[in-house]
């Protein structure tokens, strides 16, 4: 398509057309080809015959040649669909840029469909496809039915109001480069597209291995708000009213004038997917540098390995087909071939695209890309790229949770970040939260990965030690840290506020504010408050590497991880299992006072330099007045929500430890698929 484009683009060369003749001649020749192609006896005596007699030739060739059995594998290895393909070094005032690729192909296609005329009608108008359209997509999709044809044909059209757009019957609008590169997501049962992402090598077809992964049922809550091919619930209006306008109010704030920003400048930093490049600086300046330069230079093998296995515990892929929600800066109404009702919500949010992701460089050598055409027809919950950080964030945590609170909030930013650039949502930022520590945390309760955690704890315990150690900065890790300031004022430190972060993070106090802040994204509740905790068993793991909490048992680990929760009610939580409250940042800081028999929690105060646990030197041994331990009776009303100081002494929380039965769900092992590290377009 985009050969024949040039070919027509060639008749301007010769200054004998103009660049409307040559969008009239697009438009007659897609009408001409639909209506053969729209009838039975051509397509049965004609097409499909021409069809396979090139299709069989071309495979015999290739075959001949050692090229492949087959015309896809022939295209595939002989790189005629990617670098190897058609190429043109010719540039102009539309096509601004060479043909190298089918990235660059599809490109330089669009651009001449429209030839950079301005509007002249009505834009963002419903799609319209020209009855029999659907047939120009049967050779490359023939095991979708007519009306998914059509919806691919949807998903790939330009915008409307363009000259010659409103006499077309929508054949001005067609895009058939993007569509014949389009990977198609059905349901489980082949009867509904999930999803349509464009960009693939070959048309392409999938099924969702499941309609249902475990992390798609933790964030069932979400269906309550939007529903996947219809919109916005009446009871979801509100509630996606303050996500939008938190998008509109984070994004704009940080763009400044010119998108440059140096928030918008980290966020493009994040968006790389670069774990080593978003985490060091939670370790503060000095400790930060000794963890990328040894990073950079791989000397962390067991560490990278560990982090790169952390990676692959959650995939979003399942939930994004499922919820489908459309991203801030597209047509909402008009979606992947679907009319949504968004009930009073804007079409479109005011949404300002950073140049930097306009034109992004994902690092790898590769040549830049537009993120935001890229990511268009993707959904946008959960968010990918936060389940990603969170991966990485809660799995380094899990390995050095002496930095815990400090790694847990810089990926908390980084999940901001994909706000910061008009991509996703609050909503989406606490989703994909849910499913990273939900994957780590199932992750590290196999034993052989928890062994394999120890490993590489013990790498990076060591190889931070002996820098510090070599700079004078303490003989061992705790006192580097404490020397360097890295839990305190020295430490992780962000200057940048938004309506739910509203303080620069300085220190740990402050960065335990903006995690906080960050669980809940000044959403109202929307279910009942102040329910008894929920702590997934798996969560417990999670406290594997704290040292001071080395002598608790797993029952009193999970006490701390419930007087440190979030309160109940808010979006989300429902569906998550005690996902969304859980608050490793401030577990991780937490001083755990324990019975003087040392078999009750007593008291659980966040917010400490170091974890710590002690023991109560008075008379009073928790006991619950029968001469039983309570060691098995963990749930107590979370104290950083409904006691300002976020000390929680547990015998204030309305009854005794010792008198509240336990109230923990037990979250069912799942496979989980890999989350590739780059996953353009989908996330």
């Amino acid at each position: 398509m985009a050969r024949a484009a040039e070919g027509g683009n060639n008749r301007v060369v010769l200054g004998v057309h103009y660049p409307m003749d040559v969008i009239g001649g697009r438009i007659s020749a897609s009408a001409s080809v639909t209506a053969l192609w729209s009838d039975a006896t051509f397509r049965q005596n004609v097409l499909l015959p021409a069809h396979d007699e090139l299709e069989n030739y071309i495979a015999a060739r290739c075959k001949a040649d050692g090229n492949g059995d087959t015309v896809a594998a022939c295209v595939s290895k002989t790189g005629a669909n990617d670098k190897n393909g058609y190429k043109n070094t010719f540039t102009d005032a539309v096509s601004t840029e060479p043909v190298t690729d089918r990235a660059s192909a599809i490109d330089t296609y669009t651009a001449r469909m429209t030839y950079g005329f301005s509007q002249t009608s009505a834009a963002g108008q419903a799609p319209v496809v020209p009855q029999g359209a659907e047939n120009l997509l049967l050779t490359a999709f023939p095991d979708l039915t007519d009306a998914q044809r059509r919806q691919v044909l949807e998903a790939s059209e330009i915008d409307s109001g363009y000259p010659l757009d409103v006499s077309s019957n929508g054949f001005e609008r067609i895009n058939l480069a993007k569509a014949f590169s389009a990977k198609v997501t059905l349901s489980e049962d082949g009867s509904t597209i999930t999803a349509i992402s464009f960009g693939a090598k070959a048309p392409t077809v999938v099924k969702t291995a499941s309609s249902k992964d475990t992390i798609t049922g933790l964030l069932t809550d979400f269906n309550k708000y939007y529903v996947a091919g219809k919109g916005v619930t009446d009871e979801g209006k509100s509630v996606l009213a303050h996500d939008d306008q938190l998008t509109e109010d984070i994004n704009n704030k940080a763009y400044g004038t010119d998108g440059n920003t140096a928030q918008d400048q980290r966020a493009l930093s994040d968006a790389q997917m670069n774990s080593t490049n978003t985490l060091y600086d939670a370790l503060g300046p000095v400790l930060g540098k000794y963890y990328k330069d040894a990073a950079d230079a791989g000397k962390l093998p067991k560490t990278a390995q560990f982090l790169s296995d952390m990676n692959k515990s959650a995939s979003t892929g399942v939930a994004k087909a499922t919820y489908q929600h459309p991203r801030p800066y597209v047509d909402r109404v008009n979606f992947n071939g679907t009319t949504l009702n968004m009930n009073g919500l804007k079409q479109t949010l005011n949404i300002k695209k950073v140049p930097g992701y306009e034109n992004f460089d994902w690092g790898d050598g590769e040549a830049p890309d537009n993120e935001y055409d890229g990511l268009y027809n993707s959904g946008s919950f959960p968010s990918g790229h936060t389940t990603f950080a969170f991966t990485q964030g809660a799995g380094l945590a899990y390995l050095l949770p002496e930095l815990g609170p400090e790694i847990m909030t810089r990926v908390s930013e980084a999940g901001n970040n994909r706000i910061v650039l008009g991509v996703h949502y609050p909503l989406d930022i606490m989703g994909g939260h849910i499913a990273g520590q939900y994957g780590v945390a199932t992750a590290v309760s196999d034993e052989k990965t928890a062994q394999e955690g120890a490993a590489a704890r013990a790498e990076l315990v060591d190889y931070l030690t002996a820098q510090c150690k070599a700079d004078n900065h303490g003989d061992t890790l705790d006192a580097c840290i404490t020397n360097t300031g890295a839990n305190a004022a020295n430490g992780y430190r962000n200057d940048f506020t938004d309506e739910v972060s509203t303080r620069p993070v300085t220190d740990r106090a402050s960065a335990l504010a903006a995690y906080k802040a960050r669980m809940t994204y000044g959403f109202q509740a929307t279910g009942t408050t102040g329910q008894a905790p929920v702590v997934p068993d798996s969560a417990v793991r999670m406290l594997d590497n704290v040292a001071a909490f080395k002598s608790l048992d797993s029952a009193q680990k999970k006490a701390v991880l419930a007087a440190t929760e979030g309160d109940s009610g808010y979006p989300l939580d429902a569906s998550s299992q005690g996902w969304a409250r859980v608050n490793l940042a401030a577990a991780y800081s937490a001083k755990v006072t324990l019975s003087a028999d040392g078999k009750n929690v007593v008291k659980v105060e966040p917010g400490q330099a170091q974890a710590s646990v002690v023991r109560e030197t008075s008379g009073n041994n928790g006991n619950n007045g029968n001469g039983g331990s309570n060691a098995g009776n963990t749930g107590v009303n979370n104290a950083a929500d409904r006691n300002p100081s976020g000390t929680q002494p547990l015998s204030k929380t309305g009854a005794d430890v010792s008198g509240i039965a336990s109230a923990f769900i037990l979250i069912a092992a799942a496979g989980v698929t890999i989350m590739m590290i780059r996953r353009k377009h989908a996330i």
